[in-house]
C-alpha cells in the first residue's frame, strides 16, 4: 500500500496558513525562553483576546457574569485563564492544561566564590537537556533581579547582535576520551570507595533525598569521619535527627550506627533572616491586605506573625498545612490544627554491626549480578573484572 505524503495534498492557501502558524510558533519560542517570559507573553496574548485580570474584579468588588473572560497570574510563573459559562459550577467544567517546558541552566542566588570582579557561580539545570549539550554553544542570560526595596528588574543579555554572549567551554575532543566515559552518578558513588582523606561537598536537601544519602550511608559509621551541616535542618528530616544527636538512622533499608562526628554550623542560609524579611515587607508602598507565614517551624512562624500584627499593623497569620483560604472571597474555607511530629525513640531503633552491613552489601551485589543477566558481553566482562579486582584487594 502506497502512502500519500499529506504535505503534497495541501493547497497554496493551506501552505500559507502553515507558514503563518510556524512563524508565530517560532516567535513565541524566541520571546518565551524562561517560565516567567512565557507566562508574561501568554498574559499579553490573553489581554489581546479580551481576558481581564481577576485582580481588577476583586479590587472593584465586581461580580463575574456569564461570558466574562478572566486570567490569574500566579507570581509570574503560572497562568490560569477562565471563561465563565452559563451552567453552574456544580454541573462541571472543562479544564485544559499545558506545561511551560523551558530547558535552561539556572544560576543559584549565592555565588560559591566572589572576589574583585570575578564570581564562581553554582548552577542547576531543567528540561531534560544533558549536561554536555550546554558546552561550546552561545548562550544568553535571562533573569529577574529582586532589589532590597521590593522592586524587580528584568534583564536579558546576549540576544542582540552587539550583546556579549555566555559560553561554557569544553575540552578538546582528543583530550576528553576519559572524561566522556564517565557517568556523574557513578563517579559520585565511587568517591566512597577511595580510601584517601577527602572533603565531599554534596547538596543536602536536609538529607532526605539525593546523593548525600549514599555518602552518609558509607561514612556515618566511620569514627574518623566528620559530617558538617552548613544549612538549616527542618523538623522531621534526617538532617535534623543527626544534628540532634541520633545514634542510629535508617538508609536504603539498613540501620546505620552514627559513629561520625556531627558538626552544625549555624547562621548560613540561602533564605532571608528575620531582619531581611522585615526590611522587605516594610518597603512596600501599598501594604498587603493579608500576610501568610507558610514556611518555617511552628513557633517561629507564629512569633513572626505576631510581630507583623503588633509592630507593623498587618493582618498576618501562620496557618497549618491543609488550611485553605479563598483570596477572592477573603475568607477561610478550612482551618486545620497542627499535628506534632513524633520523633522515633532511640530504644526503638535496632542497630546492626558493621560486619552485618558487609554481608548485606554482598547480598545486594548478587542481586545486581542477577539483574544484569542477558546484558552485553562487553559490559558483563567489565563488571566481572571490577568484582575480581575488589576481591583481590580484600582477600587476605
Amino acid at each position: 500500500m502506497e502512502r500519500v505524503n499529506r504535505w503534497k495534498t495541501y493547497t497554496d492557501e493551506q501552505l500559507e496558513e502553515v507558514e503563518k502558524v510556524s512563524s508565530r510558533y517560532k516567535s513565541c519560542l524566541d520571546a518565551g525562553k524562561t517560565e516567567r517570559e512565557s507566562v508574561s507573553l501568554a498574559a499579553d496574548m490573553a489581554k489581546e483576546a479580551g481576558y481581564k485580570d481577576l485582580a481588577e474584579y476583586v479590587k472593584e468588588n465586581a461580580e463575574l457574569k456569564c461570558g466574562d473572560k478572566v486570567y490569574v497570574n500566579q507570581m509570574g510563573k503560572a497562568l490560569a485563564l477562565f471563561q465563565i459559562g452559563e451552567e453552574p459550577l456544580e454541573r462541571g467544567m472543562n479544564i485544559l492544561g499545558a506545561h511551560v517546558d523551558s530547558p535552561r541552566l539556572d544560576v543559584k542566588q549565592n555565588p560559591l566564590y566572589e572576589e574583585s570582579e570575578l564570581a564562581y557561580l553554582d548552577t542547576h539545570y531543567y528540561g531534560g537537556i544533558k549536561k554536555y549539550q550546554w558546552a561550546a554553544i552561545p548562550l544568553a542570560l535571562h533573569g529577574t533581579v529582586a532589589k532590597k526595596d521590593g522592586t524587580t528588574v528584568d534583564i536579558t543579555i546576549g540576544e542582540k547582535e552587539d550583546d556579549p554572549v555566555l559560553v561554557i567551554s569544553d575540552l578538546l575532543i582528543h583530550l576528553a576520551g576519559e572524561q566522556m566515559e564517565k557517568k556523574a552518578s557513578e563517579d559520585s558513588k565511587n568517591i566512597n570507595f577511595d580510601t584517601k582523606p577527602k572533603v565531599i561537598i554534596s547538596a543536602a536537601g536536609m538529607c532526605d533525598a539525593g546523593r548525600i544519602r549514599h555518602h552518609l550511608k558509607h561514612n556515618l559509621w566511620r569514627p574518623e569521619s566528620t559530617i558538617v551541616f552548613a544549612g538549616y535542618q527542618a523538623e522531621g528530616t534526617l538532617g535534623r535527627t543527626l544534628v540532634e544527636g541520633g545514634k542510629t538512622v535508617k538508609l536504603f533499608g539498613e540501620t546505620i550506627d552514627v559513629e561520625a562526628r556531627i558538626v552544625n554550623v549555624e547562621g548560613l542560609s540561602g533564605h532571608a533572616d528575620r531582619k531581611g524579611l522585615l526590611e522587605w515587607i516594610g518597603a512596600f508602598e501599598t501594604k498587603p491586605d493579608r500576610v501568610f507565614m507558610v514556611h518555617g517551624e511552628d513557633t517561629v512562624c507564629t512569633s513572626f506573625a505576631m510581630t507583623l500584627n503588633q509592630e507593623y499593623g498587618l493582618n498576618a497569620e501562620a496557618p497549618f498545612s491543609g488550611s485553605v483560604f479563598d483570596l477572592a472571597a477573603n475568607q477561610w474555607l478550612t482551618e486545620t490544627a497542627g499535628v506534632p511530629i513524633n520523633k522515633a525513640k532511640a530504644a526503638q531503633r535496632k542497630a546492626i554491626g558493621v560486619y552485618g552491613r558487609l554481608v548485606a552489601a554482598g547480598e545486594r551485589l548478587l542481586q545486581v549480578i542477577r539483574h544484569n543477566e542477558g546484558g552485553a558481553n562487553k559490559d558483563l566482562a567489565k563488571f566481572a573484572d571490577q568484582i575480581h579486582a575488589l576481591c583481590d584487594k580484600w582477600d587476605r
